[in-house]
C-alpha cells in the first residue's frame, strides 16, 4: 500500500538533516542576509559568481518583496548616502542574473538570482516560425485572392449569358399561355390543358429560381443598382396583397394589415420593394397552417420605416433562422416548402443595398416574424447616419 505523508506549512523541515550540503547544491546562486543586514550564508554557486561583495551596494539592487517593506533593510547605514536605484538584473560571469528577494520571518532576507537569458538558439527559432507564418499567410492570401477572382469570373458570367437562360423560357410561357388562353381553337383533350398548366406552372418556377440567382450575383459582384424614387408604401403592400391572395386563399390563410405613425412614403426602389414584401408574404403562406391569418405591420422606427410579416407557423429554432438565411438551405428538421429557397437571402441584401437591414424573430410553436427596416430618405440618408451625423427628431 502507498505510504501518505501529510504535510504542514508551519512543520519542521526535517529531521537529523545537513542542509549546508543541500544549499550547496542547489544549481542557482542563493544568500541568506540576517537580520542586521549581514551576509549570513550562501551557496556555492553564489561564492562562484560573487567572489567579492559590498554588502550594503548589493541590498540596494535588490528588488523589494511584495509582501513585505524593506525600508529598513534597505536604508544604508551612513545618512548621508542614498539608496541607489534598485537594478533589473545583474550581469556576472557572462551571464544576465534577474534577482528575487524575500524576508523571512526571524528578519532576515533570502535572496535568489535566475537566469534571465533565453534558452540558446530560442532567438533563431523564433525567427524561424515568423517567417514560416508570414510565408504561409502570404500563400493563404494568394489562395483566397484567386478563390475571389474565380467566383467573380462565374458570377459576371452567369450575369452576361443571363439572357440565355431567359430567351427559352419566356418562349415556353408564352406559348403556353397561349395554349391555356386557346387563342387559336380548342385543344381537343382535357388532358391537355392540364399538361399546358404544368408547363406554364414549371416554367414559372424555374424563370424565378434563374431571376433570383441573377440578383443575388448581381448583388455579390457589386453590379446591382436601385431604381430611387419616391414610393407609396401602403401602395406596395396592397399590390402584394392582391398579388398573394390567389395563393393564400388555396391555403387558406388570412391577412391583416396594421399601419402606425401615419406612415407614407419612402425613398427606394419600387419594383426591390415589391419583390422584398412578396418573398416575405409568400414564405409566410407556405409555412402558415390552414385557417392561420398572417399579420402586415408598418411602424416608423427613428429615421427608418419597418415592415413586420408575421405568421402562425411551426416557427424556427436559432440554428434554423441562421441556415435559413443561407442560399438553398433548409430547416433542420428537413421541412421543405415548395420554392426556390432564396427569396430570404436575396430579401436581406436588397434590405443592405437599400441601407436597411433584415430582422428575424421565431421560437419553435410560436410563429415567425421577419421585418425589413428601410430609411425613409433612402440609402444616402443611411450612410449619413451611419458617418456619425445627428439625426433629425423624428
Amino acid at each position: 500500500m502507498p505510504t501518505v505523508i501529510r504535510l504542514t506549512r508551519e512543520g519542521p523541515p526535517g529531521k537529523n538533516l545537513d542542509f549546508s550540503g543541500l544549499f550547496d547544491a542547489v544549481p542557482e546562486p542563493i544568500a541568506y542576509f540576517g537580520p542586521d543586514r549581514r551576509l549570513s550564508a550562501c551557496n556555492r554557486r553564489f561564492r562562484e559568481l560573487f567572489p567579492v561583495v559590498v554588502e550594503e551596494r548589493l541590498l540596494q539592487c535588490l528588488p523589494q518583496d511584495s509582501g513585505t517593506s524593506f525600508a529598513s533593510i534597505m536604508a544604508p547605514t551612513n545618512p548621508g548616502l542614498a539608496p541607489s536605484r534598485p537594478c533589473p538584473d545583474f550581469i556576472t560571469g557572462g551571464q544576465r542574473l534577474q534577482p528575487q528577494a524575500r524576508t523571512l520571518s526571524d528578519g532576515g532576507m533570502l535572496v535568489s538570482f535566475e537566469n534571465a537569458e533565453p534558452p540558446p538558439g530560442i532567438e533563431d527559432l523564433y525567427r524561424s516560425t515568423i517567417e514560416d507564418l508570414r510565408a504561409k499567410v502570404v500563400v493563404a492570401e494568394e489562395a483566397g485572392r484567386k478563390a475571389q477572382d474565380r467566383a467573380l469570373g462565374r458570377k459576371n458570367a452567369l450575369i452576361a449569358t443571363s439572357h440565355e437562360l431567359r430567351t427559352p423560357l419566356n418562349a415556353i410561357l408564352g406559348f403556353a399561355e397561349m395554349l391555356k388562353k386557346e387563342m387559336f381553337g380548342p385543344l381537343g383533350h382535357e388532358r391537355y390543358r392540364e399538361y399546358v398548366d404544368i408547363i406554364h406552372e414549371s416554367g414559372s418556377y424555374l424563370l424565378g429560381l434563374i431571376n433570383d440567382l441573377l440578383d443575388l450575383a448581381r448583388l455579390d459582384a457589386g453590379k446591382s443598382d436601385l431604381d430611387l424614387g419616391r414610393v407609396e408604401v401602403l401602395k406596395v403592400i396592397v399590390d402584394c396583397v392582391k398579388t398573394m391572395e390567389p395563393l393564400a386563399a388555396r391555403a387558406r390563410v388570412g391577412f391583416s394589415v396594421h399601419v402606425y405613425d401615419g406612415i407614407s412614403q419612402i425613398v427606394g426602389d419600387d419594383m426591390r420593394l415589391h419583390q422584398m414584401l412578396l418573398n416575405l408574404l409568400s414564405n409566410a403562406v407556405k409555412f402558415t397552417q390552414p385557417g392561420g391569418e398572417i399579420r402586415i405591420e408598418v411602424f416608423r422606427q427613428g429615421r427608418f420605416v419597418g415592415i413586420s410579416v408575421s405568421d402562425s407557423g411551426v416557427g424556427l429554432s436559432a440554428d434554423d433562422m441562421a441556415r435559413v438565411l443561407q442560399p438553398f438551405e433548409q430547416t433542420s428538421d428537413g421541412r421543405k416548402a415548395h420554392g426556390t429557397g432564396l427569396g430570404l437571402p436575396l430579401t436581406r441584401e436588397l434590405a443592405l443595398l437599400h441601407g436597411g437591414e433584415l430582422k428575424m424573430e421565431s421560437a419553435v410553436g410560436a410563429g415567425t416574424t421577419i421585418t425589413i427596416l428601410l430609411p425613409i430618405e433612402g440609402p444616402e440618408q443611411a450612410t449619413t447616419l451611419e458617418a456619425g451625423a445627428r439625426p433629425l427628431p423624428a
